[in-house]
């Protein structure tokens, strides 16, 4: 489980939706310098759902606590599903 903190929006300008993106392996480089894609572990979210359920922001200086099991990250690749592969929790590497 991966638990983090995060400050709520408290202003319409300021984000709400959020992505956290895992990887196992490290992204080679290409010969142009460019980064090599790899396999991506990715849980989106939007910090309104866990507040108050609908498009209202929250009170400033309120918190809030998001819990992630390992199993709800989606792999993806080039941003697409990838099917039969999960996580590593030990061997995260960025």
């Amino acid at each position: 489980m991966l638990s983090f903190v995060v400050p709520p929006a408290v202003e319409p300008s300021q984000p709400t939706s959020f992505v956290i993106t895992l990887k196992n392996d490290r992204p080679g480089r290409r010969p142009d310098g460019r980064r090599e894609s790899v396999l991506s572990y990715e849980y989106k979210f939007d910090l309104r759902s866990w507040l108050n359920g609908d498009a209202g922001l929250v009170e400033k200086g309120r918190v809030v606590e998001v819990r992630i099991g390992w199993d709800e990250f989606v792999p993806t690749y080039r941003g697409r599903e990838q099917k039969g592969k999960e996580v590593e929790p030990g061997h995260i590497v960025e």
